[in-house]
C-alpha cells in the first residue's frame, strides 16, 4: 500500500479546519518499528498454517503491497458507446494513443476530437463521435499480503517469479476464511482501494475490513495516511523509506521489504486498538 497523502483538500467555504499533523512533530519522534516475529508465506501448507493461526486473533492490521508501473504506461480505454452498452476495452501501446489518451480523460469525442474527425483509431478498434471514455493506466495487481496478530506478522507472497500465482486462485484461496469472516476485523488506511486490488487477482466477498481514516477525520484529523496518525495518536515515528515503497515487490524480498512490509500492518493493528481504547472507534465484536 502507499500511504495516503497528508495533504487534505482544501475546506468548503466556511468549514472548521480540524488538527493537523505536521512533518516536524512527526520527526520529533522516537522510532519504532515491528520487533517480534515475522513469517514468509510461500507455501500452500505454510498459508494453512498461518491462517489457522490468524483466525484465532479478533483485529488484525492489513495491508498489501504492490509492484510499481515502471516506464512510459500504456493506457487502458474502455469505451462505451452512445447508448451506454458494453464496454469495449482497449490497450493503447503507441506514443501518439498514450498522448491521446492523455487529452482524451473524462471526456467525449464530440469534446475533444473533432481534430482526428470525430475518429481516433487503435489496432482493430474504431471510436465514434459520442462515444464516452474512460482512461486507467495500467496497474500491477498485488505482490504481497501482510496480516498482523498479536504475535506475529505475517506476510503472503501471492506471486513468484514471472509474476505467477504461487498459490491457486491468484494466490488468495488459502486466505479466503480471512478475508471473508464479518466477525474479525482487518484494519488499516487506505483499505478499500487494497481490497479492490485483491478482488482484481481473485474474486471474494470482503467482510469485516475496516478504514481506521473513517474514523480519525471523524475526530478532527484532517491527514490520513498512516505515519502520520501513528505519530498523533501513538506517539511513535514511523519510518516509510519511498525506495523500498517502490521497490520490486513480486521479487525474492528483501530484509529491508519484510520488515517495511510488517510495519505497515503492525502500526495499522496498534492504531485501531488504540482508537478503540480512547472510544474513537466503538471495539468491534
Amino acid at each position: 500500500m502507499e500511504d495516503s497523502a497528508d495533504t487534505p483538500p482544501p475546506p468548503e467555504p466556511g468549514a472548521s479546519r480540524g488538527l493537523r499533523v505536521e512533518a516536524e512533530f512527526i520527526e520529533s519522534l522516537p522510532v519504532a518499528h515491528w520487533e517480534g516475529d515475522i513469517v514468509l508465506v510461500e507455501s500452500l501448507k505454510a498459508a494453512e498454517k498461518a491462517v489457522a493461526q490468524l483466525a484465532k486473533e479478533r483485529v488484525l492490521g492489513f495491508d498489501t503491497e504492490t509492484r510499481p508501473v515502471f516506464g512510459r504506461p500504456s493506457y487502458i480505454f474502455k469505451v462505451r458507446d452512445r447508448g451506454g452498452r458494453a464496454d469495449k476495452v482497449i490497450a493503447a501501446e503507441s506514443k501518439a494513443s498514450r498522448e491521446l489518451g492523455h487529452l482524451m480523460r473524462g471526456k467525449s469525442i464530440e469534446e475533444s476530437y473533432l481534430w482526428v474527425n470525430g475518429k481516433a483509431s487503435f489496432p482493430g478498434h474504431y471510436v465514434r463521435a459520442g462515444d464516452s471514455i474512460e482512461i486507467e493506466p495500467p496497474k500491477n495487481l498485488p505482490a504481497i499480503l501482510q496480516l498482523a496478530g498479536e504475535h506475529c506478522v505475517y506476510i503472503f507472497r501471492l506471486h513468484g517469479p514471472m509474476r505467477q500465482p504461487l498459490l491457486h486462485c491468484g494466490g488468495l484461496a488459502p486466505v479466503f476464511p480471512l478475508l471473508c469472516n464479518p466477525r474479525q476485523a482487518k484494519v488499516g488506511v487506505a483499505v478499500r482501494d487494497d481490497v479492490k486490488n485483491l478482488q482484481a487477482r481473485a474474486p471474494f466477498d470482503s467482510r469485516g475490513f475496516i478504514d481506521i481514516a473513517d474514523f480519525t477525520k471523524k475526530a478532527g484529523i484532517e491527514n490520513t495516511g498512516l505515519r502520520a496518525l501513528a505519530a498523533h495518536y501513538l506517539n511513535r515515528q514511523m519510518k516509510k523509506s519511498k525506495k523500498v515503497q517502490t521497490s520490486h515487490w513480486d521479487e525474492e524480498l528483501q530484509d529491508n521489504q519484510i520488515q517495511y512490509a510488517a510495519n505497515d500492518a503492525w502500526y495499522s493493528r496498534e492504531l485501531f486498538l488504540e482508537l478503540e481504547k480512547r472510544g474513537i472507534a466503538p471495539r468491534f465484536e
